[in-house]
Protein backbone atom coordinates (compact mmCIF):
# COMPACT_ATOMS: atom_id res chain seq x y z
CA UNK A 1 0.00 0.00 0.00
CA UNK A 2 1.39 3.34 -1.00
CA UNK A 3 1.25 6.34 1.22
CA UNK A 4 -0.10 9.79 0.13
CA UNK A 5 2.64 12.23 1.28
CA UNK A 6 0.94 14.32 3.89
CA UNK A 7 0.33 17.59 3.66
CA UNK A 8 2.59 20.43 4.82
CA UNK A 9 0.01 21.58 7.66
CA UNK A 10 0.43 17.92 8.98
CA UNK A 11 3.59 18.90 10.86
CA UNK A 12 2.39 21.96 12.47
CA UNK A 13 -1.28 22.08 14.89
CA UNK A 14 -1.88 18.21 14.18
CA UNK A 15 2.05 17.53 15.99
CA UNK A 16 1.47 20.42 18.30
CA UNK A 17 -1.58 18.57 19.79
CA UNK A 18 -0.37 15.12 19.99
CA UNK A 19 2.46 16.44 21.63
CA UNK A 20 0.59 18.00 24.42
CA UNK A 21 -2.33 15.30 24.80
CA UNK A 22 0.82 13.07 25.38
CA UNK A 23 1.88 15.81 27.99
CA UNK A 24 -1.58 15.61 29.74
CA UNK A 25 -2.16 12.18 29.65
CA UNK A 26 1.42 11.56 31.16
CA UNK A 27 -0.08 13.45 34.25
CA UNK A 28 -2.31 10.90 35.13
CA UNK A 29 -2.08 7.04 35.40
CA UNK A 30 -4.87 6.36 33.27
CA UNK A 31 -3.38 3.46 31.06
CA UNK A 32 -6.04 3.60 28.31
CA UNK A 33 -5.52 7.41 28.04
CA UNK A 34 -1.49 7.00 28.08
CA UNK A 35 -0.98 4.51 25.62
CA UNK A 36 -4.35 3.92 23.65
CA UNK A 37 -4.94 7.15 22.73
CA UNK A 38 -2.40 9.80 23.22
CA UNK A 39 0.39 7.43 22.16
CA UNK A 40 -1.88 6.12 19.52
CA UNK A 41 -2.43 9.48 18.21
CA UNK A 42 1.77 10.69 18.31
CA UNK A 43 2.24 7.08 16.31
CA UNK A 44 -0.07 8.17 13.51
CA UNK A 45 0.80 11.45 13.57
CA UNK A 46 4.63 10.50 13.20
CA UNK A 47 3.90 7.73 10.66
CA UNK A 48 2.22 10.66 8.75
CA UNK A 49 4.59 12.94 8.40
CA UNK A 50 7.41 10.42 7.20
CA UNK A 51 8.74 9.81 10.84
CA UNK A 52 8.59 5.46 10.46
CA UNK A 53 11.17 4.70 13.49
CA UNK A 54 9.35 7.18 15.70
CA UNK A 55 6.40 6.13 14.96
CA UNK A 56 7.55 2.46 15.61
CA UNK A 57 8.85 2.99 18.79
CA UNK A 58 5.55 5.10 19.92
CA UNK A 59 3.70 2.54 18.83
CA UNK A 60 5.69 -0.17 20.59
CA UNK A 61 5.46 1.93 23.54
CA UNK A 62 1.52 2.26 23.27
CA UNK A 63 1.29 -1.80 23.31
CA UNK A 64 3.65 -1.95 26.08
CA UNK A 65 1.79 0.46 28.65
CA UNK A 66 -1.47 -2.27 27.24
CA UNK A 67 0.62 -5.32 28.17
CA UNK A 68 1.80 -4.43 31.52
CA UNK A 69 -1.74 -3.71 32.85
CA UNK A 70 -2.64 -7.12 31.29
CA UNK A 71 -4.80 -5.77 28.73
CA UNK A 72 -4.95 -8.54 26.14
CA UNK A 73 -7.93 -7.19 24.00
CA UNK A 74 -6.69 -3.45 23.98
CA UNK A 75 -3.51 -4.24 22.75
CA UNK A 76 -4.46 -6.55 20.62
CA UNK A 77 -6.71 -3.64 19.00
CA UNK A 78 -3.92 -1.21 19.27
CA UNK A 79 -1.73 -4.23 16.92
CA UNK A 80 -4.10 -4.36 14.54
CA UNK A 81 -4.61 -0.42 14.50
CA UNK A 82 -1.10 0.73 14.00
CA UNK A 83 -1.15 -2.37 11.38
CA UNK A 84 -3.33 -0.95 9.12
CA UNK A 85 -1.83 2.01 9.24
CA UNK A 86 1.57 0.61 8.14
CA UNK A 87 3.24 1.39 11.18
CA UNK A 88 5.80 -1.86 12.25
CA UNK A 89 5.53 -3.24 15.97
CA UNK A 90 7.53 -5.70 15.35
Amino acid sequence: MSRVPAPNWISGFPWEVALRGLALAETTDFFQMRGMHARSGLAEVLSLVGSADEASATAAEAIAIHDDKGDVTGSAFLRRRFGGMGIDVA
